[in-house]
């Protein structure tokens, strides 16, 4: 559903994978859906993590659209 959305807003999306979980998945246990979304960055939880701040703008704008898809 994230990569449709993104599709249709025109946004870039990048698929990657992480090691470890988030909060979130807590709730997928109720049935809740689960997407983590970030941004392409360096030396994340470093002092000196980078970013592109671009990325975290169409980031923003990812989630907006997501939250407007889940609206209508």
């Amino acid at each position: 559903r994230v990569r449709r959305i993104a599709r249709e807003a025109g946004i870039p999306l990048q698929i990657g994978l992480t090691q470890g979980g988030t909060d979130g998945t807590t709730f997928t246990f109720q049935g809740a859906p689960n997407a983590g979304l970030s941004w392409p960055g360096r030396y994340s939880h470093a002092p000196g993590e980078v970013l592109d701040l671009r990325d975290l703008a169409r980031l923003r704008d990812l989630i907006a659209a997501v939250a407007r898809a889940e609206e209508g």
